[in-house]
């Protein structure tokens, strides 16, 4: 359920086409990544 909660929405069916564990370890960086860049952007 994580895995197509966190891969689905950004990379379409990444959560169940990788499985759960890449589903979740991909969703989670892109997740991060995002946070991150917005955090920053914020941040100026």
């Amino acid at each position: 359920m994580l895995d197509a909660f966190l891969g689905w929405p950004i990379g379409g069916n990444y959560g169940v086409f990788w499985g759960s564990a890449a589903g979740v370890i991909i969703g989670a960086i892109l997740m991060i990544i995002i946070v991150f860049s917005l955090i920053k952007a914020r941040g100026r």
